[in-house]
């Protein structure tokens, strides 16, 4: 009798042993869990600040970057590349403001005639006025 209550206290302390082994790895996942969902949360409002600062500085990435606390532009490209959400209202909010801008410069062209800066503007930025990119090949050598 005394030796089977041996064995019963000896399961129950190997068992209480066990389960807080167990819990002690429960509690570490559950913090690792935390530590991600904090992590992930915080990326999600920087890369909202990021976009918000993006419209702000008209599309200069450096600039958003810098605004929202980012330290490197690597980081929101990894971003925009990772992210096929974000990559769409990044170029969506682009489209935007180079619609906006042609708007502007149209506006200009019409009130002060300013030509030159108009047409440079558009030969760069507007496809209807864009000229078609040549192709160079380097030169061959024998």
């Amino acid at each position: 009798m005394e030796e089977e209550n041996n064995k019963i206290n000896n399961q129950t302390k190997d068992s209480s042993a066990i389960r807080k082994i167990l819990m002690s790895r429960m509690d570490k996942k559950y913090e690792v869990l935390e530590y991600q969902k904090n992590q992930q949360s915080r990326t999600f409002k920087k890369k909202l600040e990021f976009v918000a600062n993006l419209q702000r500085t008209h599309g200069n990435i450096s600039a958003a970057c810098e605004l929202s606390g980012i330290k490197s532009r690597k980081t929101a490209y990894n971003w925009l590349e990772k992210d096929p959400e974000l990559r769409s209202i990044v170029d969506e909010l682009i489209t935007i403001q180079n619609d906006e801008m042609n708007d502007v410069v149209l506006h200009l062209a019409l009130v002060k005639h300013d030509g030159p800066t108009i047409r440079h503007y558009l030969d760069h930025n507007h496809p209807d006025y864009m000229k078609p990119k040549r192709i160079t090949r380097p030169p061959y050598n024998h």
